[in-house]
């Protein structure tokens, strides 16, 4: 296996994309009859933003009485009925996605909405779908263990709004003067809740707005939804009105109901940008102190691991974690996310020392390599008003270890947590 893994390194990804990937995805849409053709399609990506951007969708397409089927990398819905997608965060396979699209043709579904990642779009997975939509949330450098370059993931991340009818750009980030001009001459519907856009955060009335998406990140996330559903027929009276409905996307800001004086959410944030925004969002809803519970997956890009910077900064406490690592190992990879820590000026302690940091103290982290441990300490040092925030793993069900799946639930572990500190119920 490790040198069928090795060989492979030798063969440039263009060419495996081009002679391998591009072929499979045509015959499987071949296969399945192009059922593409048969629905509105509505593409989402983007680095961070882009599964809870298709959920609002989904939803006020849905609301508003549309047949709709849905391809995340959390699950696809086709008419209403779930299947999972895989382990990871990844577009499913096309053979996957042209079967599920299929489905959907037959469920007499009239509009999909795909979440569509750059490694998808690099490896043709969604070739035979011709969208009518193409939404960018954002793009930050992100798995350039793959790309290689910021470049080739901007390259990616364009080819979903170049072969769409319509973009949909966001003018709030760094890719939009670039993409603008990319898109010259394409129809271009713009958001923004800083900058004049078609659509901007008045448009969008405040109190509909669902506790379920807090932060500036998830008031842009509904306005790309909005400028979408818009295009398509809805009102903003009618977006307003569907909005507050909307449930939590599993694993994105995913509070646990813990009954006790200090509060548990689960996020996938895993990015420094994601990570950020969440941060963000929670500092305005206490004046307590923030745990921060995260790591950094290996073989995804080592930029990812200045979530360490993020987290001593915006955090009061950090404690590091295991999160997917892989052939790498966790102390390699803690390592990396504790200099970033260092440089943003956070003070590191042993984690016996945790409890005996106040809000008033000054930044700082531990490292603890096994999480269920990590999850522990941050339980055993909660005190009234703490939000303790566990990142990174959200909705996945297992965490890799040496190439081996083995099963991982947050819900559960904060469960094991709170027992080993409360004891049974």
């Amino acid at each position: 296996m490790a040198l069928v893994t090795k060989l492979r390194g030798l063969i440039p990804n263009n060419l495996v994309n081009t002679f391998w990937h591009y072929p499979i995805a045509l015959f499987a849409a071949l296969r399945y009859g192009f059922p593409a053709k048969k629905l509105t399609l509505i593409g989402v990506t983007g680095t961070d933003g882009k599964t809870t951007t298709t959920y609002i969708i989904n939803h006020l397409l849905k609301k508003a009485g549309y047949k709709t089927a849905m391809i995340t990398s959390v699950l696809a819905e086709i008419a209403g009925k779930t299947s999972n997608t895989g382990f990871h965060v990844t577009s499913p396979h096309p053979w996957q996605v042209q079967k599920y699209l299929a489905e959907a043709v037959k469920s007499g579904v009239t509009h999909a909405i795909l979440e569509v990642t750059s490694h998808a779009l690099d490896q043709h997975r969604f070739a035979g779908c011709s969208f009518r939509y193409g939404i960018v949330t954002n793009i930050k450098p992100d798995h350039l263990d793959y790309h290689k370059t910021y470049d080739n993931y901007f390259h990616s991340k364009s080819k979903l709004l170049l072969g769409a009818q319509k973009a949909v750009l966001n003018k709030d980030d760094q890719s939009f003067n670039r993409l603008n001009t990319l898109l010259t001459g394409k129809d271009i519907v713009t958001y923004s809740i800083k900058e004049q856009a078609d659509f901007t955060g008045k448009k969008i009335i405040q109190t509909s707005i669902p506790v379920t998406l807090p932060g500036d990140y998830n008031l842009s996330n509904i306005l790309a939804a909005t400028a979408v559903v818009n295009n398509i027929g809805l009102s903003i009276d009618e977006v307003s009105k569907y909005l507050p409905s909307f449930k939590a996307v599993p694993g994105r800001f995913n509070e646990v109901d813990i009954k006790k004086d200090f509060r548990v959410v689960i996020d996938f944030a895993h990015t420094p940008y994601g990570l950020q925004a969440l941060l963000t969002a929670l500092r305005n809803q206490t004046q307590a102190r923030i745990i921060a519970v995260f790591g950094c997956a290996a073989e995804r890009g080592a930029d990812r691991r200045e979530m360490g910077r993020v987290g001593g900064k915006l955090a009061d406490i950090t404690i590091i974690t295991a999160e997917d690592p892989r052939f790498e190992g966790v102390e390699k990879i803690s390592a990396v996310i504790a200099g970033w820590a260092d440089k943003a000026g956070a003070e590191e302690l042993s984690s016996k020392q945790l409890g005996d940091s106040s809000k008033k103290d000054k930044h700082v982290y531990t490292k603890i390599a096994d999480r269920q441990g990590a999850i522990n300490a941050a339980i055993d040092i909660a005190k009234p008003g703490d939000i303790i925030v566990l990142c990174g793993k959200g909705h996945e069900q297992s965490m890799n270890f040496r190439g081996v799946e083995y099963p991982w639930d947050e819900n559960k572990a904060v469960q094991k947590a709170l027992t080993k500190r409360y004891g049974s119920k």
